[in-house]
C-alpha cells in the first residue's frame, strides 16, 4: 500500500489530506434510511450517486417483482455498510433519517393507495392494449378482407358445383358485400381485455411515497466498539487511498478491497481486521488457511490492525508453491540413479 516499515508491514498516516481522495460532491446529501441498526437507500439516483462520485455501491437486498424467489438478481433498498453510513456522515455527503410509517404496520389509507394506483395502472394498460390492437386490425385490414374474399369465392364455387355442376365467379363476386369497415367492426368486437395477470407491473426507481411520509433525524452510533473503531479506521483509510470496498465475508475477511469498480474488476486483496493482541497471538494455522483461501482466488491475504499511535498498519501474506524447488529434487534424485 504506501511504505513498508522494518517489520515488513505498512503504515499510513490516515486523514481527509489524503492526495487520493475522491472529490465527492457536498451539494447533494443523500438520505440513510435507518432501520433495526442498518443504513438503506430508497433512491435509486442516491444509489447512482454514491456509486459514481464516492465509491460505494452497497448491496442490494430487495425483491424483484416478477421474480420473488430467488436471490441472483435483487433490486431496491441498497443496503450500506455500516462503516460506509459512518463515513457519509462523517464527510458530510450524508445523513440518517428514519421513517415512523416504516417501523408500523401499513395504514389503512396506505393500503387504499397502494390498490388504487394497481388498479388505475391496470385499467391503463387495458385502455391502450386495446388501442394498439385496433391500430393492428386497421393496418391489417385489407388483408383480412382480401382473404375472407378468397374463402368466401371458394365456398360458392363449390357450393355452385354441387348443385348444378357450373361456375358462377361474376355472380358470386357480387353477392360479396363485405367492407372494410365490417371488417375492422368485426375483429374489435373479438378483442378481450388483458388478463390481470399478464399486467406489466411498474419498478420504481424510487420509493412512490417517500415525500408523504414523515421524515426524523435518526443518531447513528456507529462504531462503539474497539473492534468496530478498527475496522472504520482500516475501512476510512483505504477508501481514502481511492479503493473501492465491499463485506468480505464470503472470503473470510472484513473487507474486499478493489482497484476499480467492482463491477468491472476483481478484487486484489482480502483484508481482516484485528487488534493489536489478537495479531500478536495470531495462530498460525489460521494464517495458513486465510492465506490458501487468499491464493485459491488469486487475492492477497491482508491482516490490518492499529498501532501504538492510532496508525493503521496492514501485513500482507502470500501463500508460495514449492513447485520448482520439488521438480529440481527429482532431477537430482534421477541423475545420481543414471
Amino acid at each position: 500500500m504506501d511504505a513498508r516499515d522494518s517489520s515488513g508491514s505498512t503504515t499510513r498516516e490516515e486523514g481527509p489530506s489524503s492526495p487520493s481522495k475522491v472529490a465527492c460532491s457536498e451539494t447533494h446529501k443523500v438520505q440513510v434510511a435507518v432501520n433495526h441498526g442498518q443504513g438503506y437507500l430508497w433512491d435509486v439516483r442516491d444509489v447512482w450517486h454514491l456509486w459514481l462520485n464516492c465509491r460505494m455501491v452497497g448491496c442490494l437486498v430487495g425483491s424483484l417483482p416478477r421474480h420473488p424467489h430467488q436471490s441472483c438478481t435483487l433490486g431496491l433498498p441498497l443496503l450500506l455498510l455500516p462503516e460506509e453510513v459512518t463515513l457519509l456522515v462523517e464527510e458530510g455527503l450524508g445523513e440518517t433519517v428514519t421513517y415512523k410509517e416504516m417501523e408500523e404496520k401499513p395504514s389503512q389509507t396506505l393500503k387504499d393507495i397502494f390498490s388504487e394506483c394497481r388498479e388505475r395502472c391496470y385499467r391503463e394498460q387495458v385502455q391502450e392494449a386495446a388501442v394498439q390492437r385496433r391500430e393492428q386490425v386497421k393496418r391489417m385490414a385489407d388483408k383480412i378482407l382480401e382473404g375472407k374474399r378468397k374463402k368466401f369465392l371458394i365456398k360458392q364455387k363449390e357450393k355452385n358445383e354441387q348443385v348444378n355442376g357450373s361456375e358462377t365467379n361474376g355472380s358470386v363476386e357480387e353477392e360479396f358485400t363485405l367492407t372494410r369497415e365490417d371488417v375492422i367492426q368485426e375483429e374489435e368486437a373479438k378483442l378481450q381485455p388483458l388478463p390481470q395477470h399478464l399486467q406489466i407491473v411498474e419498478v420504481f426507481t424510487r420509493h412512490p411515497l417517500l415525500d408523504q411520509l414523515t421524515t426524523e433525524h435518526c443518531p447513528w452510533h456507529y462504531p462503539i466498539t474497539q473492534e468496530e473503531r478498527v475496522r472504520y479506521k482500516v475501512f476510512r483509510d483505504l477508501w481514502h487511498q481511492g479503493h473501492y470496498l465491499t463485506s468480505g465475508i464470503k472470503f473470510g475477511g472484513n473487507f474486499l478491497v478493489y482497484a476499480g469498480d467492482p463491477h468491472l474488476y476483481h478484487a486484489h486483496a482480502i483484508v481482516r481486521c484485528v487488534g493489536e493482541q489478537q495479531l500478536r497471538q495470531g495462530g498460525e494455522v489460521d494464517l495458513v488457511a486465510a492465506a490458501r483461501v487468499a491464493a485459491s482466488t488469486k487475492k492477497t491475504f491482508v491482516l490490518a490492525s492499529l498501532d501504538n499511535n492510532g496508525r493503521v498498519q496492514y501485513r500482507s501474506y502470500h501463500w508460495f508453491e514449492e513447485k520448482e524447488e520439488d521438480e529440481e529434487e527429482n532431477i537430482n534424485e534421477n541423475d545420481e540413479e543414471l
